[in-house]
Order: C-alpha cells, then structure tokens, then sequence
C-alpha cells in the first residue's frame, strides 16, 4: 500500500506491517487476529488511543458520520446478515479501508466492493 508525503505515514506503515496475518476469532497478535483487535492495536500504536475491544463496543467510541464524509483513520462499521454490527475496519484514502477478513486476514478492500457496500452500516470519527 503506498501513502503520500500528505498521508499518515505511521498509520499506512502499521497497517503494512500487519498485511497477511490471518484471522482468528478473539486473536490479538501475529499468530492471528480479529477485526476489533486490528483496529484497537492500530489505533494504539498511530493514534494512542485505547478503543473498546469489540465492533459493536467500538460505535460508543466514535460519533456517527456518513460514507461521503469518511477520512484517513476514521473507522467503518458493517453489519451481519442479522442486521447487528460485527465487524469493523479503519478508513484510509480512496475508498479503501484496511481490516481482518474472516476470508483473507489483514487486507485492504474497497467500500463499493459489493458485499462491503451492501453491509456498510456507517462511519465513525473517534472522539
């Protein structure tokens, strides 16, 4: 992924160094690790800022803004087939955000990718 001299180099270096680490359900590291706990570690590391541990815990973190207002470091909030937030991933430029898929680990996807677009709930701005 590469970032512009007007990009947050550290975030784009962190999301790099995380590329290919598969899923796990509840991981934290390495080894493996979960949407929530992707996000929570990036935004420890690039923004030192303690978010809560799960997708859904997270929406208190932030205050709610739309798809056309998203930017670099805000956070994307999608829903399950039952309508509940379960997952969550980090906004970085160009439609594209970063996150850990179930299917491909960390990875970058784009927003109007049909199945994220369908499942896109809102955006977050941290507070």
């Amino acid at each position: 992924l590469r970032c512009n001299d007007d990009d947050n180099q550290d975030l784009y270096e962190t999301v790099n160094s995380w590329l290919g680490v598969p899923y796990k359900y509840g991981g934290t590291d390495r080894n493996g690790i979960d949407c929530s706990a992707f996000v929570g570690t990036v935004y420890k590391k690039v923004y030192r800022k303690t978010l809560h541990r799960t997708a859904n815990e997270m929406l208190r973190d932030v205050e709610l803004i739309s798809k056309s207002q998203l930017r670099e470091g805000d956070l994307l909030f999608f829903t399950n087939s039952k309508g509940k937030v379960s997952h969550v991933g980090i906004y970085l430029k160009d439609g594209l955000f970063a996150h850990s898929s179930t299917s491909a680990g960390v990875c970058v996807s784009r927003t109007d990718d049909t199945y994220w677009s369908k499942h896109f709930y809102k955006g977050g701005r941290v507070k």
